[in-house]
């Protein structure tokens, strides 16, 4: 059931909280607004790129069972929540200088910043600047709304179980082992994954920063312990890599407390496991057994966390 719906997020499982863990999915919207397109100067097509490609369907166990989730609505394009509020590009703003903004971070220097601005091999996404309103209430309507939502639950969690934890849910192009992510849509999709030390998932914790180590090894065992029946048909234990590529970005960063027992982490899934050949729709058995294992590790961290909290209340 759904407990609320904003034009930024959906959220699940929020009236009646029963374990300690948020699970957070700030890439799958598929929202379009419709002045969106009349800026565009790339095809809209090409914007499904941006996607954390039905990422969602991963979380759809952990809906069924209740655990809480917040699911964003409006499509990366429009603007990410995983970016933090400064982190804008000024060149797209209508008079607007860098020193309006925080300086430029490496995502916003290669075109990924708040408002996304290039994408790879297509360049500039938009015909024009937008004006600084325009940025203004896409934050005030969107981007505050998804953390402070996530904030009062962590914090209603903390309250409540004594620690809380939000999981980052994201899913990722293939990756080589230099970290270059192949081409997800059309040309050669023979991405060898399965004879290549290509990471099928990443966990972050920004170089343990967000998250203790005790949890995160949870993590980390939790999936290379499942066995993937690969696109070859044969079965094989998932490859997990840890903070390379993908450390973690702006949702760890703000939300993590570890020395107030606030933990975050961040998975990232291969769309390779849960889509189909050209990265584009989901295979309904993969999706089904990868959604479970998040849900089961869900069980595992609470499980933990809960024990702990019973041990402690008892000293």
């Amino acid at each position: 059931m759904v407990d609320i719906i904003t034009p930024s997020f959906n959220i699940y499982g929020h009236d009646d909280i029963k374990l300690p863990i948020l699970l957070s999915v700030p890439h799958c919207g598929r929202f379009y607004p419709p002045e969106i397109l009349g800026q565009l100067r790339i095809s809209p097509s090409a914007l499904i790129k941006l996607e954390d490609r039905y990422v969602d369907i991963l979380a759809a166990p952990s809906k069924r069972a209740g655990f809480p989730n917040i699911m964003a609505n409006m499509a990366r394009a429009w603007i990410d929540l995983n970016r933090a509020p400064d982190e804008v590009d000024a060149q797209m703003i209508i008079g607007a200088r860098q020193g309006d903004f925080a300086q430029p971070s490496a995502k916003v220097r290669g075109g990924l910043g708040l408002i996304p601005r290039r994408m790879a091999p297509w360049g500039d996404i938009w015909k024009g600047r937008m004006t600084r309103q325009d940025l203004d209430n896409r934050i005030e309507n969107f981007h505050i709304p998804y953390h402070e939502k996530i904030t009062q639950i962590l914090g209603q969690m903390k309250s409540q179980f004594g620690s809380a934890m939000l999981i980052d849910l994201h899913s990722m192009p293939p990756i080589l082992n230099g970290g270059d992510a192949l081409t997800p849509y059309g040309g050669d999709n023979d991405y060898n994954i399965d004879d290549n030390n290509v990471p099928d998932i990443v966990i972050g914790d920004i170089f343990g920063s967000t998250c203790d180590n005790y949890l995160t090894d949870l993590v980390i065992n939790h999936f290379s312990q499942l066995n993937y029946v690969c696109r070859a048909n044969k079965k094989r234990k998932l490859k997990v890599a840890m903070n390379a590529p993908y450390a973690g970005g702006y949702i760890l960063r703000r939300h993590s407390r570890p020395a107030r027992g606030i933990y975050a982490i961040q998975i990232e899934i291969g769309r390779h496991l849960y889509l189909d050949e050209n990265l584009f729709e989901p295979i309904t058995q993969s999706s089904r057994i990868i959604g479970g294992s998040i849900a089961l590790l869900i069980t595992k961290l609470a499980e933990i966390m809960l024990g702990q909290h019973i041990a402690n209340a008892a000293e």
